[in-house]
Order: C-alpha cells, then sequence, then structure tokens
C-alpha cells in the first residue's frame, strides 16, 4: 500500500529511509551494558547505560534484545517512562507481536494521551497488527492535531501514514492526495519514500506515464535505491520493454532478493495489487527465472528464504 517504515525505524526517520514497524525512537545514546554498581549513583549510572544499550539494539534490528532491555529499565527505574513504555511498544510491532505492542502504547497513552509517537505507534499496531485501518487513522489524525497546535503546521509523518491507512482501504485516489500534500510538507530529503508511494498509487489509478516518469527520476537521482527500481522494471514490463526490465530486475536482485516473492512485495512491503502483480509476472518469465537462480547463487542459497 505504498510506504512503509523499514523495521526499527520512527515514522519520521522513514520518511527519509526505505521501509516496517516502529514508530520513534525516542531520546537514547550508545553503549553496552556492564556490570550493575550499587548505590543510588550507580544505579543511576547502570539506569543510563542499559539505556544507551537498548538503542544500541534497536538501531542494529536486534529488537528483542532492545525489549528486554527495556523491560528491565521499567522494572529496575520509572515504570511510568512514556519514552522507554513506547519504545518497548515499538520493539514488539517490530518483532510482529502487535497485540503486545498495542499494549504497551495504550499504557503510555493512559499516562500522558498527548505523545505524538506513542499515537504513531498505536497507529502502525492497529493497521499493520489487526487490519484496522479506521482506527489508524483516527490516531494518526490525533498526532496531527497535536503538532498543528504545538506548530501551527500539519505533521507530515502523520499525513503520509494516514495516506497509507487509506490505500489499505482501497481508497487510492483520497490516498494520492494525502501522500502528495506530505510531499508538500516534508522537509528536503525527507520525502524519498513518499515519492515511491505517489508513484505506487498512481500506478493502481492507471496513471501508468507518471509513475514511470517519477520512478525513473528516483531511480536516477538514487541508483541503489532497490524499491524504486524494482516498481520501474514492473512498469516497463507492462509496457512491453523487456529489455529494460530485465536490466532492472537484474540489479534489484543483486541488492534484495526478497522481490522475487510476490507474497512479501503484496503483504510485507505492501505494494499495491496492480503493480505487484506486473513485478510477480516480470519474475515469473523464463529470463527472470533465471535472474533469481543466478541471484541466489550468488548469495550462497539455493531458496528465498534459507538461512
Amino acid at each position: 500500500r505504498g510506504w512503509r517504515p523499514a523495521a526499527g525505524l520512527g515514522r519520521r526517520e522513514a520518511l527519509r529511509s526505505l521501509g516496517g514497524a516502529a514508530a520513534g525512537l525516542l531520546g537514547f545514546g550508545i553503549v553496552g551494558t556492564g556490570p550493575l554498581g550499587s548505590g543510588p549513583a550507580a544505579a543511576a549510572e547502570d539506569l543510563d547505560r542499559l539505556r544507551r544499550y537498548a538503542e544500541t539494539m534497536m538501531v542494529a534490528g536486534q529488537f528483542d534484545l532492545a525489549e528486554k532491555a527495556l523491560t528491565q529499565l521499567l522494572e529496575q527505574g520509572n515504570a511510568k517512562d512514556v519514552v522507554v513504555i513506547s519504545n518497548r511498544g515499538n520493539c514488539r510491532s517490530a518483532q510482529g507481536l502487535f497485540a503486545e505492542a498495542l499494549e504497551d502504547f495504550n499504557v503510555a497513552l493512559a499516562i500522558n494521551g498527548n505523545v505524538p509517537d506513542a499515537l504513531l505507534g498505536r497507529g502502525v499496531a492497529k493497521e499493520q497488527g489487526f487490519g484496522d485501518f479506521e482506527g489508524a487513522i483516527a490516531d494518526y489524525k490525533l498526532v496531527n492535531e497535536i503538532t498543528r497546535r504545538r506548530t501551527g503546521k500539519d505533521d507530515p509523518a502523520a499525513v503520509a501514514n494516514i495516506a497509507n491507512s487509506l490505500a489499505g482501504l482501497g481508497r487510492y485516489e483520497e490516498a494520492r492526495q494525502e501522500m502528495r500534500r506530505a510531499m508538500q510538507l516534508g522537509k528536503k530529503g525527507e520525502v524519498i519514500m513518499p515519492q515511491v508511494a505517489d508513484a505506487l498509487f498512481s500506478y493502481e489509478l492507471e496513471d501508468d506515464a507518471y509513475a514511470a516518469q517519477q520512478l525513473r527520476a528516483l531511480v536516477n537521482k538514487y541508483p541503489s535505491f532497490t524499491d524504486a527500481r524494482a516498481a520501474l522494471a514492473a512498469t516497463a514490463f507492462r509496457v512491453g520493454d523487456e529489455a529494460r526490465a530485465l536490466d532492472d530486475l537484474e540489479i534489484v536482485f543483486e541488492e534484495d532478493l526478497r522481490y522475487s516473492d510476490d507474497d512479501w512485495v503484496s503483504r510485507i512491503r505492501k505494494w499495491p495489487p496492480r503493480i505487484a502483480k506486473d513485478l510477480k509476472a516480470l519474475v515469473g518469465t523464463g529470463d527472470g527465472k533465471d535472474l533469481l537462480r543466478e541471484g541466489l547463487a550468488k548469495a550462497g542459497k539455493k531458496s528465498l528464504w534459507e538461512d
């Protein structure tokens, strides 16, 4: 359904990055844990070290370890620390533990109902874990209202998330309008994924020429942008330019073989149906299958999901 952040990245950070399932990594640093000390000063230092270790694990994508560290923080420190509770919810969402994540976000918001990142996180859990797009939109609108009260401006992350949820409901024209608004609101360098989403939504609406033009511009500017290149390959295949489609597909498979899996593209990456179908058709050609075999061989794998 368009733009989604990478697992573990904040929805705000993900406006600048590729994209899963966490809402905001708030206010930590980076170090490891060590032996725990004694006394008030040592205890405070230990908690600070544990906080920084938790962020290290989040940044590294080790969400199970980060979750354990955050739980320990809540047990040994302030059990009502909204930042810690919300970040644990992010880690749980990133692991697909959406019920547990939703519980964390609800607890955080019961303590303070005006925390945008907790609302964003809850929206993500509702949307990705339970398909509750309407509930997610309600949370994202609350985020936007809070930001507007504080800054006088709309929140680009909230608007982009609203667009994605509208796409999840199949309302692609509205989704495209909201995503374009998010693009206008975002700072320079923060609108890469919304640009892709705009192209994907446009393709679903059969505005193929515009979608291909936007995707080509992104690939020319960011040659290693695999998501845009995979989508561009699908658009080329639809218009019969199989040679160009295969050239792009070869580059895609050198970077990320997951684009060969239509279930991952549709269910995890959440592309709209039409472009996902075209990419699947391209991968299913004889030459597409050959490129996949070559990609697997280079990766030392016999199958896509082999560890």
